[in-house]
């Protein structure tokens, strides 16, 4: 008997850059598999080692990893381009290497190279091949992108018009993305499309016994996240200047982009980063627990084909939201329940304020959070349905 293997491919991102949800899908995927080889840049693979094993022994899961190979992925390139390309061979030879009935995940932070290799390998070799669509995929309603018009072309003919094998699929995570890819892309591309709710997990040990009350008068609001003029901006601005007033005390923990650069002027407003610094996951944590609700000041266009990590953080960390609309968080709580806020527009910001001291709905929230927690975990994901190909 042949035993099931699978390949967990990111060999272009390093440190740890969206690390919780690889190593969710690490956990998800790896109770599913005989053997799982795992291919990461050198210092991503040290990061995942730990925050698995540390994730999996919390929960009583050591074995579930046992049947792990770790790969570390060394290079020292500076050029952008010449990464894309470096990893597109080696993700080449990762597909060369394997056999048919062997199923290839190719995590977040794809090249763009890489996507029309693994294509070709796939059609050529018939490899089973999953690929997680995740930030690329905003080109698909974006009519420019300045900053890379060559990332933008091929990663928007790529998706548009290349013919794909049948033996690849793409990931995306939540119901509601593929709604939206609906309204662009025809229907026979559609079905290459799978969704699953994004997994996650909280890396500090969690107290459930925590009382959801406030510790004193002052309800502190975190902003997490990079704040820039197409990130937000305009309602971070707005919502500072509800604060005059309240009780609220905005706490910056993210970095917030700005020619003026006035918002810590406000006396309401605590800057928790003056550098504006990466913070490490310690000091964010620390940071984040502190807190009575998290802000996200996206814009509504913000969350159309990809999500937001930081929604998660505030499920994890049970801290209820704040944040303007947008189809991701609708589609949170339409599925789950109120575990936040959402703000229409900024003229409901003074009700939205007034409402934060209201410790019943917030008590609920909290409730609600660790409830959404338990089933996001990464042991609770059900991903077999996107790995199931007839030929594994």
């Amino acid at each position: 008997m042949v035993k099931r293997r699978a390949f967990i491919i990111n060999n272009k991102l390093k440190g740890n850059t969206h690390e919780i949800i690889d190593a969710s899908l690490i956990i998800s995927i790896a109770k599913l598999f005989d053997r799982v080889e795992l291919y990461l840049s050198t210092s991503r693979c040290a990061i995942l080692t730990d925050i698995c094993s540390s994730y999996a022994k919390q929960n009583g899961e050591s074995e579930s990893l046992s049947n792990c190979n770790w790969h570390g992925v060394q290079y020292d390139l500076k050029s952008d381009f010449l990464i894309d390309i470096y990893v597109a061979l080696i993700d080449a030879f990762i597909l060369l290497k394997g056999k048919k009935k062997d199923v290839f995940i190719f995590s977040y932070g794809n090249s763009r190279f890489s996507l029309y290799v693994v294509n070709f390998l796939s059609r050529l070799l018939k490899r089973n091949v999953v690929v997680c669509a995740h930030n690329e995929l905003d080109v698909l309603v974006k009519e420019k992108y300045p900053i890379n018009p060559n990332w933008f072309y091929l990663i928007n003919r790529f998706y548009r018009k290349t013919q794909w094998s049948k033996n690849i699929r793409f990931l995306v995570l939540g119901d509601f993305i593929i709604d939206n890819l609906r309204k662009t892309l025809p229907a026979d591309r559609i079905a290459h499309f799978y969704s699953v709710d994004h997994p996650y997990f909280q890396t500090q040990q969690r107290n459930d016994n925590e009382k959801a009350t406030f510790s004193d008068d002052v309800i502190k609001v975190g902003l997490v996240g990079t704040v820039a003029p197409n990130k937000g901006l305009e309602n971070l601005e707005a919502f500072v200047s509800a604060l005059d007033g309240t009780n609220v005390e905005l706490c910056v923990i993210s970095r917030v982009v700005s020619s003026s650069n006035n918002i810590g002027e406000n006396s309401h407003v605590k800057l928790m980063n003056p550098q504006g610094c990466f913070l490490s996951r310690e000091k964010y944590d620390e940071l984040v627990s502190d807190m009575d609700y998290l802000f996200f000041p996206y814009p509504k266009d913000r969350f159309c084909f990809s999500v937001s990590g930081s929604i998660f953080e505030s499920i994890a960390k049970k801290k209820p939201f704040i944040a303007f609309r947008n189809d991701h968080f609708s589609y949170l709580i339409r599925k789950f329940g109120e575990f936040g806020l959402i703000v229409d527009n900024v003229d409901q910001l003074d009700l939205v304020l007034k409402d934060l001291s209201n410790e019943k709905r917030y008590g609920d929230m909290v409730d609600r959070c660790g409830i959404i927690s338990e089933k996001l975990s990464p042991y609770q994901c059900d991903i077999r349905s996107v790995l199931d190909f007839p030929n594994a």
